[in-house]
């Protein structure tokens, strides 16, 4: 886990391309040894270095591979991550109307994950609030 959050601040911080090796091999390990939550977190971030690095399709197709085992585990956040990451490759590659599509469904995950007990203030995290204020911008 410390890993993978130090290749988040990297990713965060510009230096996705170096960065996008490091998950790699982390997801690869974390599969291996059967800790799929590590695993599929490390492929979802994987992809966000690809689209910061601007390689839309790569990301689009590790998204692809990602969203079958997140809602298989009952990762809500993740899927939501997924779909959101997925509609801002959509969006770059010009398919604006899949990329709304995309969009409206992290919306409606992080509405429904949102209106649980506890779980309240899940829009005021900063990890997610960017994700919050372009999902909003592209849905209205």
């Amino acid at each position: 886990m410390s890993k993978m959050n130090l290749d988040k601040i990297a990713i965060a911080d510009g230096h996705a391309r170096n960065a996008v090796g490091d998950v790699h091999s982390l997801a690869q390990q974390a599969d291996a040894r059967g800790r799929k939550y590590i695993s599929v977190a490390s492929s979802v971030l994987m992809a966000q270095g690809m689209i910061e690095n601007k390689d839309y399709l790569a990301a689009r197709q590790e998204l692809q591979r990602d969203v079958g085992q997140s809602e298989k585990l009952g990762l809500r956040l993740e899927d939501a991550r997924i779909h959101y990451l997925t509609g801002i490759t959509l969006a770059h590659s010009g398919n604006t109307s899949e990329a709304t599509a995309q969009f409206t469904e992290a919306a409606r995950l992080l509405d429904a994950i949102s209106k649980e007990q506890g779980a309240e203030h899940v829009v005021d995290r900063y990890d997610l609030k960017p994700m919050f204020a372009e999902i909003q911008k592209s849905t209205n």
